[in-house]
């Protein structure tokens, strides 16, 4: 984020203070971000530490309302809080208007910094007046806060759903545009959701779930077809949760429509080889209608042997499948005996 330049001739002694303005400048560190947008594989930010001038507006206040917030490479020093908090007063992003609050708090974490700002901060006229907060209120005001996330999250979590059943409706009539459009705005509700709550467990699931459907979609017939970013979204449905059977099927028909065979055979194998999943009944149709090119198992004894050649041999799919045991092995067998006993 680019600093917004301080003029060194504002005076911030100038401005009107507000009668029962509140501030409260605080320091965070951004580890749990960059874990959440790599597990969400988004770009990670830059920064390393980001201050926030909360505006105390009512006895709930979010996000939205941080009069300035600044991103740092390096933990900040006295002069970069003083610069900030001036830059509070004087230069906030909009709505906001420059005065100065009645009272200012700094968190705990900045009391450290408390003398060298002492000088800046004492020359600002009466009523204005700092604190730096003890630690227990502070706890109990974030507290607060705290909850107003919940209640966003909540609201998140909500909209992504109604999207992400609209999504499902338009793919329903295979209207590609609607489809695709309903499922990003889920996908970017449950991402919003995961860097407020600052956790990824609650929502992998059903991301992997939208991006997933979002991969389908892609497919759809129509101008935004697009299978590399079908294929891009499934690898990422998988990333989300391993576990997600149908993202296996997604990533292997984008592969396909990519004109990839090798790649969408492997990625159906890749989870018939889990033990959870070699008995998926959808996972192995998929296979074997892709090992088949849709027809099925042949049922013609000479076409059946030359398949199996192909599947069982010592070729690149008989390599892929050897390992691959449970549900698809059993119907080839089945298929076998069935030839065997005419």
């Amino acid at each position: 984020m680019e600093k917004i330049t301080m003029p060194s001739d504002i005076d911030c002694s100038k401005f009107r203070v507000v009668p029962g303005s509140l501030w409260i400048i605080k320091l965070y560190r951004s580890g749990g971000v960059h874990n959440i947008a790599e597990k969400l594989g988004v770009d990670a930010p830059q920064h390393n530490f980001y201050m926030t001038c909360l505006v105390h507006v009512s006895p709930w206040w979010d996000q939205d309302e941080d009069r300035v917030m600044e991103e740092y490479i390096t933990l900040p020093d006295s002069k970069a809080v003083e610069r900030f908090i001036r830059m509070a007063i004087a230069r906030p992003q909009p709505p906001f208007k420059p005065y100065l609050p009645n009272c200012l708090f700094l968190s705990c974490a900045l009391g450290e910094y408390a003398a060298a700002l002492n000088p800046f901060l004492d020359s600002l006229p009466k009523p204005f007046k700092w604190f730096v907060f003890p630690p227990a209120q502070e706890r109990s005001i974030y507290d607060e806060r705290r909850l107003k996330s919940i209640e966003k999250y909540d609201r998140y979590i909500a909209l992504a759903t109604e999207k992400k059943e609209a999504g499902n409706r338009a793919y329903a009539v295979e209207d590609q545009a609607g489809a695709v459009d309903a499922f990003m705005d889920a996908i970017s509700c449950l991402q919003k959701a995961s860097f407020l709550s600052g956790e990824f467990d609650s929502t992998g699931n059903v991301l992997a779930t939208c991006l997933g459907n979002c991969s389908a979609a892609r497919l759809l017939d129509g101008e935004r077809r697009d299978a590399k970013q079908a294929l891009d979204d499934a690898t990422m449905a998988l990333k989300m949760d391993k576990n997600y059977a149908e993202g296996y099927i997604h990533l292997s028909r984008a592969y396909e429509a990519l004109g990839i065979y090798s790649q969408a055979e492997e990625s159906l194998a890749r989870a018939l080889r889990r033990p959870e999943m070699e008995n998926d009944a959808n996972l192995v149709d998929c296979m074997i209608a892709l090992q088949t090119d849709r027809e099925g198992l042949p049922t013609d004894k000479e076409a059946f042997e030359d398949w199996s050649k192909w599947i069982f041999g010592n070729t690149d799919s008989g390599r892929r499948m050897k390992s691959v045991r449970g549900l698809w092995r059993k119907r080839c067998e089945e298929h076998r005996r069935a030839f065997a006993s005419q």
